[in-house]
């Protein structure tokens, strides 16, 4: 059965995710960062790779990462932070 799951994987045409990460807090203030940019950032990339978007969605955190994100940012006053992005879906180019 993995023999079948290695040779599938070498057939173009398999979906790739791509998780757009956002600078926020302190850092991500002076560097001038928004999603829109970061996005755009992504979706080059995955371009360059040979793929194409095919959606993109909201990213869903659960509650402790929620829970995680604020004592991060606690601890580090604000210097240290994270939002929740977008998923970018992409497939392969014919």
């Amino acid at each position: 059965m993995d023999e079948d799951v290695v040779q599938l994987a070498g057939i173009p045409g398999f979906n790739v995710q791509r998780r757009v990460s956002l600078r926020s807090g302190w850092l991500g203030l002076f560097a001038g960062e928004s999603l829109g940019s970061a996005t755009e950032r992504e979706i080059d990339a995955l371009n360059l790779n040979g793929y194409r978007v095919a959606f993109i969605v909201n990213d869903k955190w659960s509650f402790f990462r929620h829970v995680l994100n604020l004592l991060v940012t606690v601890g580090t006053l604000g210097f240290i932070s994270q939002r929740p992005g977008l998923l970018i879906i992409g497939e392969a180019k014919e």
